[in-house]
């Protein structure tokens, strides 16, 4: 924690002041976790402090957000390259990278040292005791890096974590049987004669159970392995299937803009020239 404060410290993260009344302010939260070598043994504890940023909204609080990390997607498009063209790949790490940002916004935090929901006090508190939240983070870490196919179901679950109930807790540990029995399943990259890269869009168009809201669902494939994929809630009710249809196939070809960016600053494909 006093490393973390230090770095923050050094790198001016913040500067202390006293808040005015009408002023907006977000909470901060420490996350700790403890890092394992390849043997299982402990190697280091991690402490961070990061800022609630949930709380704020778009386009009112912030324009727009910053990260200098690397994505699952451009990580997986150069992991299918590696291995359709025999390269080798060198990996680094840059320390507290993400402090390295310019906010262009002024913010001000806080300084700190439907229906299977709950329906009265008896089953709130047999879900108190009930990691929910620490169910989907887990589940959804392995949505992310290699399991695009439980995506719309962890984007389900995730609509609850505010509230869950006892259904929600049981469908979280069957999906965690799921992949306990596929866990020999795995994304392989190799060397392939087609490299071209190629997309799926579709949408779930959903009813009175879910607020008329649909979900809209993408795919990308390069070297004829996934590299890219998403399922998410769309923003709000649309007057027709047409509309949302319309909707998804925007998020699928936005999404496809920036992949297609991305691999011709590699300058290694020469397929990315033609059309996705």
């Amino acid at each position: 924690m006093l490393n973390e404060l230090k770095s923050m410290k050094n790198n001016q993260v913040w500067e202390l002041i006293e808040p005015h009344k009408s002023q907006k302010l977000v909470d901060l939260k420490w996350g700790f976790k403890t890092k394992k070598d390849k043997d299982g043994k402990i190697g280091r504890f991690n402490a961070r402090l990061v800022a609630k940023g949930f709380t704020q909204r778009e386009g009112i609080d912030y324009i727009e957000t910053f990260s200098r990390v690397s994505t699952k997607d451009s990580f997986l498009i150069i992991m299918a390259l590696v291995a359709h063209y025999y390269l080798l790949l060198h990996q680094m790490d840059v320390k507290i990278g993400f402090l390295n940002g310019e906010l262009e916004e002024v913010n001000f935090m806080r300084i700190f040292l439907k229906e299977h929901c709950p329906k009265n006090k008896e089953e709130e508190a047999e879900m108190r005791n009930k990691p929910y939240a620490s169910l989907v983070g887990s589940i959804m870490y392995a949505q992310v890096c290699t399991r695009p196919n439980i995506a719309l179901c962890i984007t389900k679950m995730g609509r609850f974590q505010s509230n869950p109930g006892m259904q929600h807790w049981i469908v979280g540990k069957k999906i965690l049987r799921y992949l306990h029995r596929r866990k020999a399943y795995m994304l392989i990259y190799r060397h392939t004669e087609n490299s071209e890269l190629v997309g799926y869009a579709d949408v779930n168009i959903r009813k009175a159970e879910d607020d008329y809201i649909s979900t809209s669902g993408f795919l990308f494939k390069i070297a004829g392995v996934a590299v890219a994929w998403k399922s998410a809630k769309q923003s709000g009710v649309l007057n027709s299937t047409m509309f949302s249809e319309y909707i998804a196939c925007y998020e699928a070809t936005s999404h496809a803009v920036w992949l297609w960016n991305f691999i011709e600053d590699i300058k290694v494909v020469d397929s990315i020239s033609r059309p996705v």
